[in-house]
Formats: C-alpha cells, sequence, structure tokens
C-alpha cells in the first residue's frame, strides 16, 4: 500500500486545479475580454470614454492576473513545504530545560 505522503502531489495538484476552476477562470472570464484601444486624440466624448473604459478594464485584468499568480504560488509554496516535511527527517530541537543560559 502507498503511503500517505506518496498521495500529496495529486492531492496538491488536484487542489490548485479546483482553485483554478472556481476561482481564477470565472473571475478572468468574468473580467471580460481586452479591448485595444488605440492612442491619439479622440474625436468625441464617447469615443474618449469608451477608450478610457478599456484602458482601465487592461489594467483590472492585469492586477487580477498578478494577484492570483500570488496566491496560486503561496499556495504551492505551502503545499510544498507540507511534503517536504513528510519526506525529509526533521531536526530534533533540543529541550527548553537543557539549552544553557546565555551568561551577561
Amino acid at each position: 500500500m502507498i503511503e500517505p505522503a506518496q498521495h500529496l502531489p495529486r492531492v496538491f495538484q488536484n487542489n490548485l486545479h479546483r482553485l483554478f476552476e472556481r476561482v481564477v477562470e470565472p473571475s478572468m472570464v468574468g473580467l471580460g475580454e481586452l479591448l485595444k484601444w488605440d492612442m491619439g486624440t479622440p474625436d468625441t466624448l464617447a469615443e474618449g470614454l469608451d477608450r478610457a473604459e478599456a484602458q482601465v478594464n487592461a489594467y483590472t485584468r492585469n492586477e487580477a492576473a498578478k494577484a492570483f499568480i500570488l496566491v496560486l504560488s503561496a499556495l504551492f509554496e505551502r503545499q510544498l513545504r507540507q511534503w517536504a516535511f513528510h519526506l525529509f527527517v526533521q531536526p530534533r530541537k533540543p529541550d527548553v530545560q537543557t539549552q544553557p543560559l546565555p551568561v551577561t
């Protein structure tokens, strides 16, 4: 039988996949598609407002992507730390009572 620690990579992979499917992907799709905006002076107020909306949407989408990357990276690091805890022998820390007190 396989040890539970050997299943951790699959569990972690599924966790990341569920987070992406349930949170990241719907959020990014909900932000709408990127619209191209032209540089220069707009001819009408409506054109200027549309261009500003496209620019704000692009910046918002970019910031959301950065935030999700940080969340996914932190989750991966946390899960990797848990897996390493099961794979490698942890050094024994000395008891508090046996540690010498510093002389000042």
